[in-house]
């Protein structure tokens, strides 16, 4: 049963429905990609700096997203006793996932100086934009939380 759950969080999600999107507009597009890219004169100093932005995010993640199982306050002993926690601890997983995975091919582009193909480009793209809907939920889900613990340690 937790298997099959953590399948569903894996694939009913944002960050599915974006790699799904991504692959779609690349086997569409390849061609008008590409001479996209060949029409334009990218700056490679921008380049260099783009790789920051997926690492950063990622470094940001892993510094907040334990506040999603351990919240400040005290009140984490109300959160693990819940018998929803092995679900919760489900999505944090699959969103850390989200997050930290697409690092890697964002880092293989850039080293391999493959971001100025089509390939490349939707690649990086789609890593870069996963990362951030993870974060976003990340974000979205600490927020959320503290209201609803701060509900149950006043009432």
């Amino acid at each position: 049963m937790k298997f099959l759950y953590y399948v569903r969080v894996l694939l009913v999600s944002f960050e599915f429905l974006i790699v799904v999107f991504m692959a779609a507009i690349y086997l569409a597009f390849n061609d008008q990609i590409d001479t996209l890219i060949l029409s334009g004169s990218p700056n490679e100093k921008a380049v260099d700096w783009l790789i920051l932005y997926p690492m950063a995010v990622g470094a940001w993640v892993l510094n907040e997203a334990r506040n999603v199982l351990f919240p400040t306050g005290g009140a984490d002993s109300v959160l693990h006793q819940w018998e929803g926690y092995w679900r919760l601890k489900a999505h944090y997983n699959v969103g850390l996932f989200y997050c930290l995975f697409p690092i890697v091919p964002c880092v293989l582009v850039w080293l391999f100086n493959s971001i100025f193909t089509s390939w490349g480009i939707t690649l990086f793209f789609a890593c870069v934009v996963v990362v951030s809907v993870s974060a976003i939920s990340f974000y979205q889900a600490n927020v959320r939380l503290r209201e609803l613990l701060i509900n149950v340690s006043q009432g």
